[in-house]
């Protein structure tokens, strides 16, 4: 039979689970206290008729419990759903709690609160962006720390190095060579042979009768230069020249980069060559012959490139490992066989044992050891009985003389 008052008898002056007791005043720690403090009107246990709210994954629910279910445990509460609405969910619970003690209606109603605001606080704190705190290890930051000082150090060699051949470049060491990417300087040729081909073409053209031709020029370009076509290309070739010399004053030498090796020099003194024998055949004024003279130049560099790349064919036996062998005769493999046998020892194990100096062996020994009689007789009765088993008619596998 349920009866409140004894049942906090027994919780007050006994023993609960869900006490916390406290200098100032006792706690309750179970989920359905509708106050969190451990006296007779706020107990869950020792109150047949009570009424509670709590908050699961941000949605309320009003519990009720009355004496009619106080039979049936599992079914002992009684679950309502609140509203989101704050002032529906008042509604809610005047309308389920209308005849209840006011002093759990109260409580209901401060506790609906304080759900409702801690509710809000943690929707408002979600939206807000925060930083995220990372841990580094002791080890990880001592290995960082250690690669920064070897790549200080990496720096501080290749600046020295840097300094080193800038101070080489401007005693004369390499005599003001530079070398230029092979692309770019191709290049640089094509767009000359090119542009000498259209001034062999304008001076065709000037041999033939001439056309007027109407050319629009800026206002700006009329008042400062002629408004010949001949003179503006040559303003424009200027214009270009000047901005290669100005493209070859900013380039940075290859030496400045890297170390010159013997393939460098090589492809240095071709280059001064080729150079040598453009300056000799604009001097002779022949300029079909010097487009020639470009093209064979190209096709002579072309090759040395392959040469140097090692397009040459391989002779297959200089590919052959060392440690190959040619198959030997039957005599020589003899031969090899019985020059390894002369300071080998042949023949019976007796004979050898013969020549012995020494003791004897511990094989030998137990032979000649005393054995106690049980040991014998015992050694003695097993080979009676394993000469019976070889006698038996049974074991015998051999083929039998009668049929």
């Amino acid at each position: 039979m349920q009866h409140d008052e004894v049942i906090w008898q027994v919780i007050n002056h006994g023993h609960c689970s869900f006490k916390m007791k406290t200098e100032t005043q006792n706690f309750c720690k179970n989920a359905y206290n509708v106050t969190g403090l451990c006296n007779r009107s706020s107990c869950p246990l020792a109150n047949s008729r009570y009424a509670t709210i709590r908050e699961e994954e941000g949605v309320c629910y009003l519990y009720m419990k009355t004496i009619e279910r106080a039979h049936t445990p599992n079914r002992l509460w009684q679950r309502v759903k609140l509203k989101k609405n704050y002032a529906e969910s008042l509604e809610q619970l005047d309308k389920h709690l209308e005849h209840w003690p006011k002093f759990l209606v109260h409580k209901n109603k401060q506790r609906l609160t304080k759900i409702t605001q801690y509710l809000i606080r943690m929707r408002k704190i979600a939206l807000k962006v925060k930083p995220k705190l990372m841990t580094m290890p002791a080890r990880t930051e001592k290995r960082e720390r250690r690669r920064e000082a070897k790549a200080e150090v990496a720096a501080r060699l290749d600046k020295s190095i840097e300094n080193e051949l800038l101070a080489r470049l401007k005693s004369g060491t390499y005599n003001d060579i530079y070398n230029f990417p092979m692309k770019q300087f191709e290049s640089a040729l094509e767009a000359e042979a090119e542009a000498d081909l259209e001034d062999e073409e304008e001076e065709e053209e000037e041999e033939r009768p001439q056309k007027k031709i109407k050319v629009k020029v800026p206002k700006e370009l009329t008042a400062a230069t002629p408004t010949s076509l001949r003179t503006m290309k040559k303003l424009a070739a200027e214009q270009a020249a000047a901005e290669a010399l100005a493209l070859e004053a900013l380039a940075v030498p290859v030496e400045h980069e890297r170390f010159l090796t013997d393939d460098d020099f090589r492809r240095i003194r071709a280059l001064q060559a080729e150079a040598a024998m453009e300056d000799a055949m604009t001097k002779a004024g022949s300029k079909r012959a010097k487009t020639l003279a470009v093209g064979q130049l190209k096709a002579l560099r072309a090759k040395n490139s392959s040469a140097l790349h090692g397009d040459a064919r391989l002779d297959p036996v200089s590919l052959e490992g060392e440690h190959k062998r040619k198959r030997q005769a039957k005599e020589e493999r003899l031969a090899s066989v019985m020059a390894g046998r002369e300071d080998r020892s042949f023949g019976a194990s007796s004979a050898r044992s013969k020549k012995k100096t020494g003791g004897l062996s511990n094989k030998e020994k137990a032979h000649k050891k005393d054995l106690p009689l049980a040991v014998r007789l015992m050694k003695a009765n097993s080979r009676d009985i394993k000469s019976k088993k070889m006698r038996n008619v049974k074991n015998f596998k051999g083929r039998k003389a009668w049929k």
